[in-house]
């Protein structure tokens, strides 16, 4: 996985070869049964101070397969080497064709497709394409009675804009406090960021409604230096 979209994890098997899977818990559950399951304090440091481990792992054990890189196993000895795209695939440098170009891919398919929708510019966009594409997109929207976090009336006013299907959950704090021992179980980044424990819930209630992709705009900000800290790199 060039982007690193999709983590693949490993450990290494004395004398047995290795253990990998794209989350972590396996892993851990294995070697706490073996006895063998180690905390990396740099890890839990990070974690406390920067929301989230540099290694994406919890243990020296328990090594995150870098994006673009591949993996060898062989007579008992692990190799990694990273890879690059081939001249055939090249990536484009209009941004503009190539996010239009994803959408469309993402929604040609006969799954149901639901979109997060917060009625900020990168979800908008997103909920925009999806819906020139299909008109069975439905838009999933939580709201909170903290008016500081609640953004679904813009939600809701851009949904209608776009005449899609729009489902809005109001999530309590009860309801985060229930979710926290699930989703850090199935948490495989170990990132310290309360708004997993809310994409963690929607991303159930759409599943429950039978969406198996959710499409969402997270990661823009990081790109294009949406957050006014940026500034300061």
């Amino acid at each position: 996985d060039l982007n690193g979209e999709k983590p693949l994890y490993y450990t290494e098997v004395e004398n047995d070869g290795i253990l990998f899977s794209s989350e972590m818990t396996p892993l851990i559950e294995y070697l706490k049964e073996a006895g063998s399951l180690v905390l990396s304090k740099t890890d839990i440091k990070d974690i406390l101070i920067f929301n989230s481990a540099r290694s994406n792992s919890i243990s020296n054990r328990i090594i995150s397969l870098d994006p673009g890189t591949i993996l060898t196993y062989s007579n008992g000895t692990c190799s990694t080497r990273h890879f690059g795209l081939s001249d055939s695939k090249k990536s484009s440098t209009d941004f503009s064709s190539t996010l239009v170009n994803v959408i469309s891919e993402m929604t040609n398919t006969d799954t149901k497709i639901g979109v997060l929708l917060s009625g900020g510019i990168d979800s908008s966009c997103i909920a925009y394409l999806a819906s020139s594409f299909r008109e069975d997109i439905v838009a999933y929207t939580l709201s909170f009675d903290d008016s500081r976090y609640d953004e679904s009336s813009r939600a809701i006013a851009f949904a209608k804009s776009l005449g899609i299907k729009h489902i809005v959950y109001r999530v309590t704090l009860e309801d985060l406090k229930n979710e926290f021992d699930y989703w850090l179980k199935h948490n495989p980044m170990f990132v310290a960021d309360p708004g997993y424990l809310s994409l963690s819930l929607i991303a159930k209630k759409a599943k429950h409604n039978g969406v198996k992709v959710l499409l969402g705009g997270d990661g823009a900000d990081e790109l294009f230096g949406g957050y006014k800290r940026y500034k300061y790199f």
